[in-house]
């Protein structure tokens, strides 16, 4: 059974104001950054449950995630940084899941030299995923626009969750990581998935399986939606389709090329491609990569997301020496722990 939601909120706590009574530009941006943490928790769980063990070991590993970036950035001034956690329940395949908050704002004085506390313009952040995906980057629940019926329905291939995720950037790796860009100005929100080097995370969908799922989809969706046959297709239209596929080509991966608007486009040969790059794949965990017997709360993959906040000159140079200074590597060490 799955565990419980519980949430563990860890609030950054905010410089007094009265500390900044006679704040002025230089003193703002000559104070050193301050990371200060609270371990008072907070649970939620359906009829009070929770799994406190679970919960503790999770937060400790996301307390190490924490420490790294902390570290990345401590040299830096005139931000004041915050962070939360969050203990989640159990993903698909039976690990636990964490999500971390992480922001940096530039200390702001107004005219008046008092802190300006609220400050939106300038500043950066990340979201860290644990045995979790960022939303608009890999999706199990959301399938495609006009294809959805229940948001809340995992869908299941071989016992295993069913993912697609979005196109990898052929250029500007980010240390050997690809980037994922799902923002309009492909700048704001970022995206990395990090898995363990030795083996690959994703198990690619063939062609042929999908067309199993895209029958059983398209039937339960043609039920809802009548009268719209130049939009959704029919088993028998995905039948008559593949009957006139090779082995070879429904054996291939499922990579396609098109918006996902109109149903009767996947039975077109012309949707798919062969490079991952150039296109939405769907997928499910590799079950070689999770091996046997993983301890739950064991992080096994991390997604994580940044962004900057207006763009502002020191905001989009700290995050760049993130980019290039950051150890990428050390953070992949913890995977499997």
């Amino acid at each position: 059974m799955l565990m419980k939601i519980i949430i563990v909120t860890c609030f950054a706590t905010i410089f007094a104001l009265s500390s900044f009574a006679q704040c002025t530009t230089a003193e703002a941006e000559a104070t050193p950054l301050t990371w200060i943490q609270s371990n008072a928790y907070k649970y939620i769980g359906a009829n009070g449950k929770e799994n406190k063990a679970n919960t503790e070991a999770m937060c400790k590993k996301m307390a190490q995630i924490f420490e790294l970036f902390a570290s990345a950035f401590k040299n830096n001034k005139g931000f004041i940084g915050r962070w939360k956690a969050q203990v989640d329940n159990k993903n698909g395949d039976g690990l636990v899941k964490g999500l971390m908050d992480i922001s940096m704002t530039k200390i702001i004085c107004k005219d008046n030299g008092e802190l300006n506390k609220s400050n939106m313009n300038g500043g950066f952040g990340f979201t860290v995923y644990v045995n979790g995906f960022v939303p608009q980057l890999v999706r199990d629940k959301q399938k495609q626009p006009n294809f959805i019926l229940d948001k809340d329905k995992v869908d299941s291939l071989n016992g295993q969750t069913v993912y697609y995720i979005e196109k990898a950037q052929e250029k500007d790796p980010l240390m050997g990581f690809p980037l994922h860009f799902y923002n309009w100005d492909n700048y704001k929100n970022t995206s990395i998935i990090m898995s363990k080097s030795n083996i690959p995370l994703f198990k690619p969908i063939s062609i042929g399986e999908f067309m199993g799922l895209f029958k059983k989809w398209t039937t339960a969706y043609n039920a809802v939606w009548k009268g719209k046959p130049n939009f959704i297709a029919t088993p028998e239209d995905i039948d008559k389709f593949t009957s006139k596929c090779s082995k070879e080509f429904l054996a291939k991966p499922i990579i396609y090329v098109w918006d996902g608007s109109e149903q009767v486009v996947y039975l077109r040969k012309t949707s798919y491609t062969d490079d991952v790059t150039l296109g939405r794949q769907w997928v499910t965990l590799n079950p070689n990569y999770l091996g046997k017997n993983v301890s739950e709360t064991s992080v096994q993959f991390i997604s994580l997301e940044f962004y900057a906040n207006g763009g502002d000159e020191i905001s989009t140079k700290i995050l760049a020496d993130f980019k290039n200074n950051f150890d990428f590597k050390k953070l992949q060490s913890l995977l499997g722990k």
